[in-house]
């Protein structure tokens, strides 16, 4: 590819560029946001409380073309207005240990591309995209019971439970197209998490490691979305994105004398949803010309960060990222029925790739 896009190869007798695009794939959009916050903290013998009330208002405004070649426009204006409590409680069990309880509110508010009608092409689904007018915000609202304990400077290990409410949770799925393969965005109903976590930091010099420290991070997710039974020929499923556990390491090693500092990351998602498929729903539908879910199957991340301080003003720094270089592996489980009537499952991988490693090598200077 490299050599076939090269100055030289393009000209009136040669090879040429051509843009596919009108402009209807255009938008403009403008957003105007206020904010204002009130908090309260209220601290008696080993508990302590705080409580809070946010409110955001606002306009938000997408100007789209609605002519190929002529520049007509129309607006779409969502009115913004937002409250987001918050409540957070924590009780000192001793000097090392604590337990917090927590509550919040968050949103997830649509962008510009995922309201405008525009289309542009996603290069990891191999398929356009298509915004959606009418799509809603999501709201969020997040409970934890969290267990934490800190045994020294620099360690600790926290326990949680935690569970998710969504309103109106935005995800990708599958537009029907006239035999085009196409995405939007679209809202469903509601959707649940409930999920365990553990964060653990731990100094490693018991092992006679004195520079060393080890880290884990690790969930796991039960999710599922709900969906309108009269409006929508949706099954509750997992929601898009969510994978069913996320595990993260690290073993640091930090010598301040010496100036030399490194690090690997660790990192593995579960299995997850990544499109949303379609149910044939047309005269004579049959599962043979359903759209199934696209999923990315899991892949092992490794990273490597090295500095070295030279005197007291220059760093030398090396990252490389994703050395393991594993493929990025898209499946799709369908279901066909035969000439017999009986229903069969298929796999089959609609992409695979490697995304390649990337090395850097810098140098800091401090004036």
């Amino acid at each position: 590819m490299k050599e076939i896009l090269q100055p030289g190869n393009f000209g009136a007798d040669k090879l040429y560029i051509y843009e596919d695009t009108d402009n209807r794939n255009s938008y403009k959009g403008t957003l105007a946001n206020g904010a204002a916050f009130a908090m309260l903290n209220y601290v008696s013998g080993k508990f302590r409380i705080n409580t809070g009330l946010r409110l955001e208002a606002g306009r938000m405004i997408l100007t789209n073309y609605d002519k190929i070649y002529e520049f007509s426009t129309y607006d779409n204006t969502y009115d913004i207005v937002h409250l987001y409590p918050s409540v957070n409680a924590a009780y000192n069990i001793d000097k090392q240990n604590l337990v917090r309880v927590a509550y919040g509110r968050s949103v997830n508010r649509q962008e510009f591309r995922e309201l405008s009608p525009s289309v542009y092409y996603d290069f990891n689904l191999f398929s356009d995209v298509k915004g959606n007018p009418d799509l809603k915000h999501a709201t969020i609202d997040n409970v934890d019971i969290r267990f934490e304990h800190y045994p020294s400077s620099g360690e600790y290990a926290t326990f949680a439970l935690f569970y998710k409410h969504f309103r109106n949770p935005i995800e990708w799925t599958y537009l029907d197209a006239g035999g085009s393969y196409t995405y939007t965005f679209e809202n469903a109903k509601e959707a649940n998490n409930f999920g365990v976590e553990a964060d653990i930091r731990k100094e490693l010099d018991f092992l006679g490691m004195d520079d060393f420290s080890f880290g884990l991070n690790a969930a796991y997710i039960w999710s599922m979305v709900a969906f309108d039974k009269d409006r929508s020929l949706e099954r509750d499923r997992a929601m898009q994105g969510q994978s069913p556990y996320i595990i993260n390491g690290s073993l640091y090693y930090d010598n301040k004398e010496r100036g030399i500092s490194a690090g690997i990351l660790y990192n593995r998602i579960g299995k997850r949803i990544v499109g949303i498929g379609r149910a044939d729903t047309g005269s004579g539908a049959s599962i043979n010309n359903d759209v199934p879910d696209t999923y990315e199957l899991p892949r092992d991340l490794l990273d490597v960060t090295i500095s070295k301080k030279i005197g007291e003003r220059a760093m030398v720094k090396f990252k490389a990222t994703d050395i393991l270089n594993q493929k990025i592996v898209f499946r799709q489980y369908p279901k066909f029925m035969d000439g017999n009537g009986v229903v069969h499952d298929r796999v089959q991988t609609s992409k695979k790739f490697s995304p390649g490693s990337y090395f850097a090598l810098s140098l800091q200077l401090t004036l």
